[in-house]
């Protein structure tokens, strides 16, 4: 269990979840997919590759520098998928 909302928001609380991970860089949220569904059930040194191999792919893209871009002018990102 992540979160518990109070009864009768469930439905306003997972919208929100779902809109925050849309807002997001479209290839790491993509990647960390893959490294959940992965390396759920693998060895810690396993999981550790995955999440390793996961950084380098979307280390050299664009919404990797978009983000941090925003993040030091203190501005929402505008992620491409690239």
């Amino acid at each position: 269990v992540a979160r518990v909302v109070p009864a009768g928001t469930a439905r306003e609380a997972t919208q929100a979840l779902a809109e925050e991970i849309a807002a997001r860089a479209p290839l790491g949220v993509r990647w960390v997919k893959q490294v959940i569904d992965r390396g759920m059930d693998a060895p810690l040194g396993t999981g550790l590759y995955l999440e390793g191999e996961s950084a380098g792919h979307t280390f050299g893209t664009s919404d990797r520098t978009e983000g941090m871009r925003a993040f030091l002018e203190r501005r929402p990102p505008k992620f491409e998928g690239k």
